[in-house]
């Protein structure tokens, strides 16, 4: 089983594309951080969890104080929520376009993965270098 973790702070504007392209692309668990979102972002994880019958967790209230040192502790906390056999970080704003491909005898995985910034409001910006097309950071979550 393949399991994605998040954290997130009013990500309504990509968190549904974001999650129902890693269903496609062969999550089956989700586990969602959320640092008291106040857009709708909460709402959107729980319609998608309910309409297709998803696993996502959803842990409310946790919000890193400090960007550099509580964001370790928040991030560490939710990995350790996923209950799959292989978990990777998968950022609100990037989008698989792939399956999940394994390699080195199922240790690691990559796929292929379209990441933006931006507001679909306003201007987006698609990333052409750094994390752009493939994200491989997904290992067996024993590790």
């Amino acid at each position: 089983m393949l399991g994605a973790f998040t954290i997130i702070k009013n990500e309504a504007h990509w968190v549904g594309f974001s999650m129902l392209a890693a269903m496609k692309a062969g999550v089956q668990s989700f586990v969602y951080f959320d640092g008291n979102s106040t857009d709708g972002t909460k709402e959107i994880i729980e319609y998608i969890r309910y309409k297709y019958g998803v696993r996502a967790d959803l842990c409310l209230g946790a919000d890193p104080k400090d960007l550099q040192d509580d964001y370790v502790e928040v991030f560490n906390a939710c990995l350790k929520e996923v209950k799959a056999e292989h978990a990777f970080f998968l950022h609100p704003d990037m989008i698989c376009s792939g399956k999940f491909v394994p390699s080195r005898g199922a240790l690691a995985h990559w796929t292929e993965m379209k990441s933006f910034a931006g507001n679909p409001f306003g201007p987006i910006h698609q990333f052409t270098q750094g994390r752009t097309d493939r994200w491989k950071n997904i290992m067996a979550n024993k590790l």
